[in-house]
Protein backbone atom coordinates (compact mmCIF):
# COMPACT_ATOMS: atom_id res chain seq x y z
CA UNK A 1 0.00 0.00 0.00
CA UNK A 2 2.92 2.29 0.86
CA UNK A 3 4.50 1.51 -2.53
CA UNK A 4 1.02 2.58 -4.05
CA UNK A 5 1.11 5.67 -2.34
CA UNK A 6 4.47 6.46 -2.97
CA UNK A 7 3.59 5.95 -6.82
CA UNK A 8 0.34 8.24 -6.82
CA UNK A 9 1.99 11.19 -4.90
CA UNK A 10 5.11 11.12 -7.67
CA UNK A 11 2.19 11.13 -10.37
CA UNK A 12 0.36 14.25 -8.56
CA UNK A 13 3.91 15.78 -8.67
CA UNK A 14 4.17 15.09 -12.39
CA UNK A 15 0.54 16.38 -13.44
CA UNK A 16 1.07 19.45 -11.34
CA UNK A 17 4.65 20.18 -12.68
CA UNK A 18 2.92 19.49 -16.03
CA UNK A 19 0.13 22.05 -15.61
CA UNK A 20 2.68 25.01 -14.55
CA UNK A 21 4.55 24.57 -17.09
CA UNK A 22 1.63 24.59 -19.67
CA UNK A 23 4.07 27.08 -22.52
CA UNK A 24 6.70 24.15 -22.01
CA UNK A 25 7.55 22.84 -25.72
CA UNK A 26 7.87 19.11 -26.39
CA UNK A 27 9.64 18.66 -29.74
CA UNK A 28 9.68 15.43 -31.90
CA UNK A 29 10.88 15.06 -35.38
CA UNK A 30 8.27 13.24 -37.62
CA UNK A 31 9.28 9.85 -39.27
CA UNK A 32 6.79 8.35 -42.50
CA UNK A 33 7.15 4.54 -41.79
CA UNK A 34 5.26 1.26 -43.13
CA UNK A 35 5.29 -1.62 -41.98
CA UNK A 36 8.34 -4.10 -42.71
CA UNK A 37 7.09 -7.33 -41.28
CA UNK A 38 4.69 -7.41 -43.96
CA UNK A 39 5.85 -6.38 -47.21
CA UNK A 40 3.02 -4.15 -49.17
CA UNK A 41 4.07 -4.53 -53.54
CA UNK A 42 6.40 -1.60 -53.52
CA UNK A 43 9.03 0.35 -51.43
CA UNK A 44 9.68 0.14 -47.77
CA UNK A 45 9.69 3.49 -45.92
CA UNK A 46 11.58 4.30 -42.21
CA UNK A 47 12.60 7.72 -43.15
CA UNK A 48 12.98 10.81 -41.11
CA UNK A 49 11.13 13.79 -43.24
CA UNK A 50 12.88 16.64 -44.82
CA UNK A 51 11.70 19.70 -46.85
CA UNK A 52 11.88 21.17 -50.23
CA UNK A 53 13.60 24.46 -49.60
CA UNK A 54 11.69 25.84 -52.82
CA UNK A 55 7.99 24.39 -52.47
CA UNK A 56 7.98 24.23 -48.84
CA UNK A 57 6.97 20.40 -49.20
CA UNK A 58 8.08 17.79 -46.89
CA UNK A 59 9.77 14.94 -48.80
CA UNK A 60 11.33 11.56 -47.80
CA UNK A 61 14.64 10.05 -49.25
CA UNK A 62 16.15 13.06 -50.78
CA UNK A 63 19.21 13.34 -47.92
CA UNK A 64 21.05 9.83 -47.39
CA UNK A 65 21.40 9.49 -43.21
CA UNK A 66 19.47 12.28 -43.02
CA UNK A 67 18.13 12.37 -38.72
CA UNK A 68 15.04 15.25 -39.41
CA UNK A 69 14.55 18.67 -38.10
CA UNK A 70 12.75 19.37 -34.75
CA UNK A 71 8.83 20.53 -35.05
CA UNK A 72 6.13 21.05 -31.71
CA UNK A 73 2.73 21.11 -31.08
CA UNK A 74 1.19 24.45 -30.00
CA UNK A 75 -0.54 23.84 -27.75
CA UNK A 76 -0.33 20.02 -26.83
CA UNK A 77 -2.19 17.90 -27.34
CA UNK A 78 -3.63 19.61 -30.70
CA UNK A 79 -2.93 22.93 -32.44
CA UNK A 80 -0.67 24.63 -34.91
CA UNK A 81 2.34 22.42 -35.93
CA UNK A 82 5.60 24.55 -35.60
CA UNK A 83 9.43 24.18 -36.95
CA UNK A 84 11.47 24.65 -33.39
CA UNK A 85 14.33 26.32 -34.89
CA UNK A 86 12.57 29.09 -37.51
CA UNK A 87 8.99 28.84 -36.00
CA UNK A 88 7.57 28.22 -39.40
CA UNK A 89 4.26 27.03 -39.74
CA UNK A 90 2.73 23.44 -40.54
CA UNK A 91 0.00 23.52 -42.84
CA UNK A 92 -2.03 20.80 -45.08
CA UNK A 93 -2.03 22.39 -48.37
CA UNK A 94 -5.33 21.32 -50.71
CA UNK A 95 -4.20 19.89 -53.90
CA UNK A 96 -7.36 18.58 -55.73
CA UNK A 97 -10.55 17.67 -54.78
CA UNK A 98 -12.09 14.30 -54.52
CA UNK A 99 -16.17 14.13 -55.72
CA UNK A 100 -18.78 12.35 -53.42
CA UNK A 101 -21.96 10.77 -54.20
CA UNK A 102 -23.98 12.54 -51.18
CA UNK A 103 -27.46 12.71 -52.63
CA UNK A 104 -29.00 16.36 -52.47
CA UNK A 105 -25.82 17.41 -49.58
CA UNK A 106 -22.63 18.13 -50.51
CA UNK A 107 -19.82 17.56 -48.42
CA UNK A 108 -19.82 20.36 -45.49
CA UNK A 109 -15.74 20.00 -45.99
CA UNK A 110 -12.98 20.01 -49.03
CA UNK A 111 -12.52 16.08 -49.71
CA UNK A 112 -9.42 15.54 -51.31
CA UNK A 113 -5.81 14.96 -51.02
CA UNK A 114 -3.31 17.79 -49.08
CA UNK A 115 0.52 18.08 -49.09
CA UNK A 116 2.37 18.98 -45.72
CA UNK A 117 4.25 22.03 -46.14
CA UNK A 118 5.64 24.22 -43.93
CA UNK A 119 6.57 28.12 -44.18
CA UNK A 120 6.79 31.60 -42.76
CA UNK A 121 2.93 31.71 -42.70
CA UNK A 122 -0.39 29.99 -43.59
CA UNK A 123 -1.66 30.80 -46.88
CA UNK A 124 -4.72 32.69 -47.82
CA UNK A 125 -6.41 30.62 -49.73
CA UNK A 126 -9.62 28.55 -49.19
CA UNK A 127 -8.94 24.71 -47.80
CA UNK A 128 -6.07 24.93 -46.11
CA UNK A 129 -6.14 23.25 -42.61
CA UNK A 130 -3.58 24.35 -40.07
CA UNK A 131 -4.98 24.67 -36.56
CA UNK A 132 -5.97 21.14 -35.70
CA UNK A 133 -2.71 18.85 -35.80
CA UNK A 134 -3.21 16.18 -33.14
CA UNK A 135 -0.54 13.91 -30.86
CA UNK A 136 -2.26 10.39 -31.23
CA UNK A 137 -1.24 6.93 -30.53
CA UNK A 138 -1.72 4.48 -33.44
CA UNK A 139 -1.22 0.67 -32.95
CA UNK A 140 0.30 -1.18 -35.76
CA UNK A 141 -0.09 -5.25 -34.60
CA UNK A 142 1.53 -6.91 -32.06
CA UNK A 143 4.09 -5.08 -30.26
CA UNK A 144 4.06 -3.02 -32.48
CA UNK A 145 2.78 1.20 -31.80
CA UNK A 146 3.60 4.72 -30.94
CA UNK A 147 3.14 8.36 -30.91
CA UNK A 148 2.04 9.50 -34.31
CA UNK A 149 0.65 12.68 -35.84
CA UNK A 150 -2.30 12.93 -37.22
CA UNK A 151 -5.61 15.92 -38.08
CA UNK A 152 -8.29 16.40 -36.59
CA UNK A 153 -11.17 17.81 -39.00
CA UNK A 154 -13.51 17.68 -35.84
CA UNK A 155 -17.03 16.96 -37.68
CA UNK A 156 -18.24 15.65 -34.43
CA UNK A 157 -15.85 12.70 -34.63
CA UNK A 158 -12.00 12.14 -34.13
CA UNK A 159 -12.23 11.12 -37.87
CA UNK A 160 -7.94 11.60 -38.70
CA UNK A 161 -7.59 10.96 -42.84
CA UNK A 162 -4.28 8.79 -44.05
CA UNK A 163 -1.09 9.97 -44.44
CA UNK A 164 1.00 8.52 -47.60
CA UNK A 165 3.88 9.27 -50.17
CA UNK A 166 3.90 10.01 -53.62
CA UNK A 167 6.84 9.49 -56.29
CA UNK A 168 8.12 13.45 -57.11
CA UNK A 169 9.17 13.59 -60.55
CA UNK A 170 7.37 10.69 -61.82
CA UNK A 171 10.04 8.46 -59.40
CA UNK A 172 12.75 9.67 -61.62
CA UNK A 173 15.23 11.36 -58.37
CA UNK A 174 13.75 8.75 -55.82
CA UNK A 175 12.28 11.15 -53.46
CA UNK A 176 8.68 11.02 -52.07
CA UNK A 177 6.18 13.59 -51.27
CA UNK A 178 4.32 13.38 -48.18
CA UNK A 179 0.37 13.89 -48.83
CA UNK A 180 -2.23 13.61 -46.89
CA UNK A 181 -6.15 12.98 -47.59
CA UNK A 182 -9.44 12.85 -45.48
CA UNK A 183 -11.05 10.60 -48.41
CA UNK A 184 -12.68 8.27 -46.69
CA UNK A 185 -14.53 5.54 -49.37
CA UNK A 186 -13.67 4.52 -52.61
CA UNK A 187 -9.51 4.53 -53.38
CA UNK A 188 -8.31 6.33 -50.74
CA UNK A 189 -4.64 6.47 -51.67
CA UNK A 190 -4.32 6.92 -55.42
CA UNK A 191 -2.06 4.76 -57.56
CA UNK A 192 1.58 4.52 -56.78
CA UNK A 193 1.18 6.34 -53.57
CA UNK A 194 2.21 4.27 -50.56
CA UNK A 195 0.20 4.31 -47.56
CA UNK A 196 2.51 5.65 -44.06
CA UNK A 197 2.35 6.04 -40.59
CA UNK A 198 4.02 9.83 -39.37
CA UNK A 199 5.60 8.91 -36.52
CA UNK A 200 6.34 11.03 -33.76
CA UNK A 201 10.24 10.62 -32.44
Amino acid sequence: MAVNAHVFVAFLLFLSTAIAQGGTIFPFRLRAWNDYRFPPPGPIFNHYVELDLTTGDVIVNATQGWQGFNSYLDPMPEGFLRKQDDNAWGYLFPLYPVSHSCGSHPPKRFIGHFALRYGPGIPKIANVLYTNFTATGRGCGAHCGGPALDYDEGEGTRGYGTWYVFPRDDGKDGVWLLRWTNVEQGVVVPPRGVEVILWRN
